[in-house]
This record gives C-alpha cells, structure tokens and sequence, in this order.
C-alpha cells in the first residue's frame, strides 16, 4: 500500500477571546504512531475536530497527500477514510446493543439506503470478521451494557477501522484502564498502525514511550515541536526543569492520600520505610498504586524539603 500523508498549512481557529489554534503546520504519515500532546487548553481536542471535520471554523489548508482539501464536516472527513475514537466511550455505544450491532452501526444507520429489512445473520457475521482481523475475541451476541471499559474501546476502534480508514484518532484510548488493559490496548493499537496514520492523544506517558514513534507538542495553541521521541529527550537531557506547586494543589492531585497521612507527616515521616506508616500500609495492602504512590513521594519530598508542606 502506498503512503498516505495527512498535514496542516497554518491553520488557525478563534473561539470568543480565545485563539485555540495559531498557524499550525505538520505533515505525518501511513505506519507511524504519532502521539499528541500538550498540558490543558493545549489546543489538542480542537486540532483533533479538525481533522475529523467537526471544527468547520478553521483557516488555512487541511492537506490530503499534499492537496488541500475542505473538512468542514465529518461526512467528509469520513469519506476520505478519517475515523475519530472520542474519549467518551459510552456516549458512542449504544448498551443495550449487541457488539456486533455497534462495531456495525454505520452499516445499520448510515448505509442503509431505502433497504426496509436488516440481515441480524450477516450483521454478527460481519462485526465478527472485523473483530478478528483485530484478534479480538468478545461474544458478538453480547450487550455493549456489559463490556469492560477495555472491552468497550475496542468495539469502538473496530467500528472505525471496519469502515474504510486510513487516518484513525484515538482520544485518550487508555484513560482508566488498569495497567493490564492498557498494555493490551496498546498492543491492539501497534497491531492496526501498520497501514494507517495514527494520531493519539494522551496524558499517559508510558503510552508514548512503548508505541508512539514521533510527538506533536502544542502550546497554547501553537506547534512547539514535530520530532521522534528520542530526538526530543535528547534535546532536554542534561537540563533541569523545576516547576513549583502550591500545598492545597498538591493535596487535591493526591487527596486519596490525606485519610492515610495521619499525624507522622509533620514528625519527619518520608513515607518509605518507617514502622506503622498508614500511606507506606496502604500501599503494601493494595489500596493504593504503585505508580501514583512513586509520583506522590517525589512530590511530597520536594515540599517537605522547602518546609512548604
């Protein structure tokens, strides 16, 4: 299959007194992982409607393979085979649908032309076929109601990439999923982006570092960098970064933590090693993760150090 590019040439957007995108130039391209990111406000979400023709508002070029072309609806997004995951799973589901009625449900609404009878028998068929070219293995006969979050992410890329898809954004495919479901999604992900542009965006890290090949980092609207992961931590390595935040913000990233804390956070407790320790307990008996408990004591070690906490 030959290579498919996608790009911007200066597109901007205004939303009243706010510019959400300045003159953003990218081009990227069929089987590389490209991860989006950027803090809040970034200018993520509305550079992703773009692209799946639901921000009509833009100027400048959307370019298809280098020609410029108009989305300003999703109709036409889709027909040029771009397909978009949102965040908001069970917006997109229907629950008390089958799986199989759901990975199909662009056949069942949208295609369905004057036809007055729908074929139940091809339909499993059919959403079967897709899911397994995806090695997924869920009951088609099941209710989307009662899929695992995981589960539910799926069905939805498997409606996307069942339909002609060339370009597929995923929004956030990851959040709240625990570690096991992530890793299989990700896996799922790597296996689809061999003959597609994939475009995530995502605040997981680890996402980024396992599959993701190249960055697009926005900035108040603005392109900073287009580079691949190890050109960008090359260019920050051996830089420090400090970056200061206030006690009660601290208190509400981590406030599972406050009922655990208990009275030793004022008597020298680092919260790693010493004997009745409720947040170290906590840990050990599973009712808080490993990894929010690591970025909760780097934190809370540097308070502690500037006697702001």
């Amino acid at each position: 299959m030959d290579k498919i590019t996608l790009g911007t040439r200066n597109v901007s957007i205004e939303f009243p007194g706010v510019k959400a995108l300045s003159n953003v130039d990218f081009e990227i391209e069929t089987g590389v992982i490209h991860a989006l990111m950027g803090a809040n406000g970034a200018g993520k979400s509305t550079l992703m409607k773009v692209l799946a023709g639901s921000n009509p508002g833009y100027t400048g070029d959307v370019l298809y393979n280098g020609n410029p072309v108009e989305l300003r609806n999703p109709a036409a997004a889709k027909k040029l085979g771009i397909q978009i995951v949102y965040q908001e799973v069970d917006m997109a589901l229907i629950p008390t649908l089958t799986v199989a009625e759901n990975v199909m449900f662009n056949d069942l609404v949208m295609n369905m032309g004057h036809k007055q009878f729908v074929n139940y028998g091809k339909i499993r068929k059919d959403a079967k076929e897709a899911l397994a070219r995806l090695n997924v293995n869920i009951d088609v006969r099941r209710m989307c109601g009662t899929l695992t979050l995981a589960q539910k992410q799926m069905v939805l890329i498997a409606r996307a990439v069942q339909s002609a898809c060339n370009f597929l954004i995923l929004d956030e495919p990851t959040a709240g999923l625990d570690p096991k479901e992530r890793i299989r999604i990700r896996n799922f992900i790597s296996e689809i982006a061999e003959d597609k542009i994939v475009l995530i965006s995502t605040h997981v890290v680890s996402d980024i570092e396992f599959i993701a090949k190249e960055i697009i980092l926005l900035k108040q609207g603005k392109l900073v960098s287009h580079d691949t992961c190890q050109n960008l931590v090359n260019e920050i390595a051996n830089k420090v970064v400090e970056t200061e935040i206030e006690k009660e913000e601290l208190r509400f990233y981590f406030r599972e933590f406050s009922k655990y804390e208990g009275t030793c956070r004022f008597q020298g407790c680092t919260h790693t090693h010493e004997p009745g320790c409720m947040v170290k307990n906590a840990l050990e008996e599973g009712k808080i993760s490993k990894e929010r408990y690591e970025n909760y004591l780097e934190l809370y070690g540097e308070l502690k150090e500037k006697r702001r906490y």
